[in-house]
């Protein structure tokens, strides 16, 4: 039986059903195997927050180029339309 990817899997399920496989493991292997249940764990929080990240310096970027478009007097509409996007974009993703 081929062995499960768990890389990006947080499911505990998975994770001890793998284990499981193992015929008396060794201390050294029970330490390395949680070790990445950790870490897998780890990384996968610092990815979503990651492309949390991304998408708020993308709005803000946005932001910031509307409002020169306003103070330069251009486009007025511009930034009100991207500030009501922002306080959508903040509501959607509990920012306030």
């Amino acid at each position: 039986m081929k062995p499960m990817n768990l890389f990006m899997n947080m499911d505990a399920k998975a994770w001890a059903k793998e284990f499981c496989k193992m015929k008396d493991p060794a201390e050294e292997d029970v330490f390395v195997w949680f070790a990445n249940a950790i870490m897998t764990g780890f990384d996968t929080s610092q990815a979503r927050q990651k492309e949390k990240y991304d998408q708020l310096l993308e709005q803000a970027n946005k932001l910031s180029l509307a409002l020169d478009a306003a103070i330069m007097g251009e486009d007025f509409n511009l930034w009100k339309e991207t500030q009501k996007s922002w306080q959508e974009f903040k509501k959607s993703h509990g920012i306030e």
